[in-house]
C-alpha cells in the first residue's frame, strides 16, 4: 500500500493565511488507500480536500474575512486537485454572533468554558431551568434576546443567505463539491412553532445547494441550553461526487448504529465534528473507533473525519482530522494532520473502491 500525504498549515491572520496557503509545499504524493490493479480503471480516483478550520475571533469578527478564509482554503483545496472540500460541525455558528457584539461581550466577561458548560449539565436536572439556563440568562441584562434559541433563530436566514454566497461562489469558481459544515437552521414546523436545527448544507461545482442533512442525536447542550430539534435519519439520503457515493453523519450521530442501514454500500462515509473538550487520551480512546465500527458495520470501503479546532471567547475546540480505510476485516489509518488545535489541509486522494 502506497501512503502518503499533503499538509498546509493556514494561520490565523488572514494575510498570513493567504501568503501560508499560496506558498505550501508538498510531500510526494497524495495518500492512496489501495494499490491500482488496473492502472485503465474506468472509475476514477476521488480527491478529497478536509479543511481543518481553526475558530479565530480576528477571522469570525468579520464576515467579509470568515468569508475571505473560506475562499482561501476551497482555493487551495481545488489547486491540490480536489474534486470534494469538507468543512466540519459547526463551522457557520459563528456568523450568527457577528452582528451582536453585545452578546459576545457578555458571552466573553462570563469566561464560561466548554468544559464548565458539560459539568453544569451533568448536574442538571434536563429542564430548561438547569444551572448553564440559569447562567446564560444573565445575558439577558446585555442584549434583546431572551435565550439562546431567540438569537440564533433570528439570525438563522441572513446565515443562511451568507452561506449560500461564501461557499456557492467558491464551489462554482473553483468547479468542487463543498461540504460546508453546519449551522444553526431555521424550519417551519407543522404546529406553527419553528424549530431550529443542527443542519449540514453540500454546495454542488454549479454553487447551488446540493444536500442537506440535520444532526438527529443532540447533545444535551444542544437540547437544553440552544433548543434544537433533531433531524430524522431517513431524511438522510447522501449525495454524489464525480459517480462516489458519499453519506455524512454529524458528530455524534456516528455513534449511533441506525447510520449502517442508512449508508450501507456507499463509498465514503464522513463524520463532521466539532468536540468542545481537550482532545486528551480518553477522547481519542473514545473517538478513534466511532468511524472504523461504522465501515465495519456498513460495507463503506472509506471513512473521514474532519474536526473544527480554535477559541472563540473562552470556549475552544480540538481534534485530529484524518481519513481511513476498510479492509476486509480490518481498518487502517490513511493519513492524519499534524496538530489537534490549528487549521491545517488534508488532501486525500482514495481509489475506486
Amino acid at each position: 500500500m502506497n501512503v502518503s500525504a499533503r499538509h498546509t498549515p493556514i494561520r490565523r491572520s488572514i494575510a498570513i493565511l493567504m501568503l501560508t496557503v499560496a506558498s505550501a509545499t508538498l510531500s510526494a504524493g497524495p495518500a492512496t488507500a489501495r494499490e491500482r490493479t488496473d492502472s485503465a480503471a474506468v472509475d476514477p480516483p476521488l480527491i478529497v480536500g478536509a479543511v481543518q478550520f481553526e475558530v479565530a475571533e480576528d477571522i469570525v469578527a468579520d464576515r467579509e474575512r470568515f468569508e475571505s478564509a473560506i475562499h482561501a482554503a476551497i482555493g487551495r483545496a481545488a489547486e491540490l486537485g480536489s474534486d470534494l472540500v469538507v468543512f466540519p460541525e459547526y463551522q457557520n455558528v459563528f456568523a450568527a454572533l457577528i452582528e451582536h457584539d453585545r452578546f459576545v461581550t457578555a458571552l466573553s466577561e462570563l469566561g464560561l468554558s466548554g468544559e464548565q458548560i458539560e459539568q453544569s449539565i451533568d448536574g442538571a436536572t434536563g429542564s430548561r431551568r438547569s444551572a448553564v439556563a440559569r447562567l446564560f440568562g444573565t445575558l439577558r441584562a446585555h442584549t434583546e434576546f431572551e435565550s439562546l434559541h431567540e438569537l440564533f433563530t433570528s439570525s438563522s436566514k441572513e446565515v443562511s443567505r451568507w452561506m449560500d454566497r461564501a461557499y456557492g461562489r467558491a464551489a462554482a469558481e473553483h468547479a468542487v463539491t463543498v461540504v460546508a459544515g453546519t449551522y444553526f437552521a431555521l424550519d417551519d414546523a407543522p404546529d406553527g412553532n419553528p424549530q431550529l436545527k443542527n443542519r449540514a448544507v453540500v454546495y454542488g461545482p454549479d454553487g447551488e445547494r446540493l444536500y442537506e442533512q440535520d444532526k438527529v442525536f443532540l447533545t444535551a447542550f444542544e437540547r437544553e441550553i440552544v433548543e434544537l430539534s433533531a433531524g430524522d435519519p431517513d431524511d438522510a439520503h447522501g449525495f454524489e461526487v464525480e459517480g462516489w457515493s458519499v453519506g455524512l453523519t454529524i458528530c455524534r450521530d456516528t455513534y449511533f448504529p441506525v447510520w449502517d442501514e442508512v449508508h450501507d454500500g456507499r463509498d465514503l462515509w464522513i463524520d463532521l465534528r466539532g468536540e468542545g473538550t481537550e482532545y486528551d487520551a480518553s477522547v481519542r480512546e473514545r473517538l478513534q473507533d466511532a468511524v472504523p465500527e461504522r465501515l465495519m458495520e456498513s460495507a463503506v470501503p472509506y471513512g473521514l473525519t474532519v474536526f473544527l479546532t480554535g477559541e472563540f471567547h473562552g470556549l475552544f475546540w480540538e481534534g485530529r482530522s484524518n481519513a481511513i480505510a476498510a479492509f476486509d476485516d480490518s481498518v487502517e489509518r490513511l493519513s492524519e494532520v499534524g496538530s489537534v488545535s490549528e487549521h491545517e489541509l488534508l488532501v486525500v486522494e482514495l481509489d475506486p473502491p
